[in-house]
C-alpha cells in the first residue's frame, strides 16, 4: 500500500501539471503514477474534495478575474 505522504505529493505535482498551459488530464494522470483515469479522480477528489476537471476550471476562473 502506498503511504498517504506519496499519495499527497502525486496530487501536488498533478496540480501543479493541470495548471500547465495544453496539459491534457490523461497525461497528468499517467505522469502522477496513475494507470487509469478513475483512480486518478478517486483519489484527487479525496484529498481536494474536487475533481481534476473542476481544479483546472477553478485555476482558469480565479487567474483570469
Amino acid at each position: 500500500m502506498i503511504s498517504r505522504n506519496v499519495l499527497l505529493y502525486r496530487i501536488r505535482k498533478a496540480k501543479e501539471m493541470l495548471l500547465e498551459p495544453g496539459s491534457r488530464i490523461q497525461d497528468v494522470a499517467r505522469k502522477a503514477g496513475y494507470q487509469n483515469m478513475n483512480s486518478f479522480n478517486r483519489m484527487f477528489k479525496k484529498f481536494s474534495d474536487i475533481t481534476p476537471s473542476e481544479f483546472r476550471k477553478q485555476a482558469v476562473s480565479f487567474h483570469t478575474s
